[in-house]
């Protein structure tokens, strides 16, 4: 009998998720679009921009990293 778990995954961003420039943010950003329409449980930690430690992108929850 084989034990199926959820597939969770997280996508750890260097730089700040939101930039809108630089190739390789906006790949990382297309890939958890991508697995948000797919129905992939998927998390998003990226460098702290502000005082919270947890928010919120397309309901699927982003750390803040400092």
């Amino acid at each position: 009998m084989k034990d199926e778990k959820p597939l969770k995954i997280l996508i750890i961003s260097s730089a700040n998720f939101f930039s809108n420039y630089g190739g390789g943010q906006v790949y990382v950003k297309n890939i958890v679009n991508q697995m948000i329409a797919e129905d992939i449980d998927v998390s998003i930690a990226t460098p702290g921009i502000s005082r919270s430690k947890l928010s919120h992108y397309k309901e699927k929850p982003r750390l803040h990293i400092y």
